[in-house]
């Protein structure tokens, strides 16, 4: 099963963040979060934050899903899809909703019949992604009453745990 965690217009240049995250994909997570705890730099701390979120994430779900609860999930599931599949002329939105209730069902499944359920020391970093976000403008007075622009670069920074 996949958990992800996403920051949304970090302030850092997408060109300093890609390397890093280059780094640490495909590390396990914890290897991942010593590497980050012994870098010294603003990016680190961000993506070492972004990585903390996620094994959050894992966590939670891995304390919210009892056996009983992820059994009505499932059964729950397949009731959405047996259902949106019976419409006789299904529109767009109704297929978007069967195609991500086919895709939750296939992830619930799968975290039943894991055996890891999503345990730290298992997850891996499967995606470690850096894009760019949009750019805070600010103005610069020049000669004769000109001025330039600068550009405050942001990011959004992705990361996607895996216990395969």
């Amino acid at each position: 099963m996949e958990v992800q965690a996403v920051i949304r217009s970090a302030r850092v240049s997408t060109k300093k963040v890609v390397p890093l995250m280059r780094r640490i994909q495909g590390l396990p997570a914890l290897q991942a979060q010593a590497v980050l705890a012994a870098l010294p730099s603003k990016t680190a701390r961000l993506v070492s934050k972004t990585l903390a979120s996620a094994l959050a994430n894992a966590e939670h779900i891995r304390n919210d899903l009892t056996t009983q609860k992820l059994q009505d999930k499932i059964t729950e599931l397949q009731q959405r899809v047996a259902i949106l599949g019976d419409v006789e002329q299904p529109n767009t939105r109704t297929r978007r909703r069967r195609r991500q209730s086919e895709g939750d069902l296939a992830h619930f499944q799968e975290f039943a019949s894991s055996n890891r359920k999503l345990a730290p020391q298992h997850l891996r970093v499967k995606v470690a992604q850096a894009g760019q976000g949009t750019p805070l403008r600010r103005w610069m007075t020049r000669a004769r009453g000109g001025a330039d622009t600068i550009l405050k670069r942001t990011s959004h920074l992705r990361i996607v745990l895996t216990d395969e």
